[in-house]
């Protein structure tokens, strides 16, 4: 018996997980860029490309923002990311503030594949940064609907069509 209502205990906190927002991840929220400007990949191959920007705010205070290629098959497909053709990872801390302010402190971690002109390059892990971003829609990450930051709007993500690619980057840069 205590087998079945683990089942059900699981089944219900599935179903609540669902019901609060399809970005809910266990305590976590998936941003990515609202309006990136989407370009016809390779033809023959039926998706479409752009450069953007996927931030995941943890219930921890944790945050992890990455900017790479994505990809998706339509335009309402899931998004995928794609690493090979480089990517930077930027990892630090939110906090809420009052006025549905968020404020950010993150630092440059990694820079993969990424082209810098040799007397601008910059050491890794780069100086902390302190950014207030905007939250419209709610009064924390967990149920807000824009999230406006210094590079642009982010709207919740409902999932990551490549989510173990995304969560290799996750454990291997966040604690």
């Amino acid at each position: 018996m205590p087998t079945l209502n683990r089942c059900v205990l699981g089944l219900v906190l599935g179903l609540t997980q669902m019901a609060c927002g399809a970005n809910a991840l266990g305590g976590a929220w998936l941003f990515a860029d609202r309006n990136p400007t989407w370009e016809a990949g390779p033809p023959d191959l039926g998706y479409q490309t752009a450069v953007g920007t996927v931030t995941l705010f943890r219930s921890d205070g944790q945050l992890l923002r990455l900017s790479c290629q994505l990809y998706r098959d339509s335009e309402t497909s899931p998004v995928a990311v794609e690493l090979k053709s480089g990517y930077t990872v930027s990892i630090g801390h939110w906090r809420v503030l009052a006025d549905e302010k968020l404020e950010i402190k993150l630092r440059l971690v990694t820079a993969e594949k990424v082209g810098t002109p040799i007397n601008k390059s910059q050491p890794l892990p780069g100086d902390e940064k302190t950014e207030m971003w905007t939250m419209t829609g709610g009064d924390s990450p967990s149920n807000a609907k824009l999230v406006i930051t210094s590079q642009g709007e982010q709207r919740p993500l409902s999932s990551i069509k490549n989510r173990s690619e995304f969560d290799r980057l996750v454990k291997r840069y966040l604690r």
